[in-house]
């Protein structure tokens, strides 16, 4: 669930997929790179604005979570 006060961001597919262990880790679902996802304030990402729902990415990582914070920064 997200935190009170904070909004899930959106990411295009094509930000998300520069991770390196995204097409490892993400889930086997037809995507394009000018689709939105939704990465939530626990840092997985979903396919609606809702936490929890349709969860694509939940591998959660010391990695992810730098990419995540440089991913925000731009």
């Amino acid at each position: 669930m997200t935190e009170p006060g904070k909004y899930p961001r959106r990411h295009r597919v094509g930000d998300l997929r520069q991770f390196a262990g995204w097409e490892k880790n993400a889930r086997k679902i037809e995507l394009k790179d000018d689709d939105i996802l939704y990465l939530q304030a626990d840092l997985t990402v979903t396919r609606t604005p809702t936490a929890g729902d349709q969860i694509i990415f939940d591998k959660v990582t010391d990695v992810w979570e730098r990419f995540c914070a440089e991913l925000e920064s731009e």
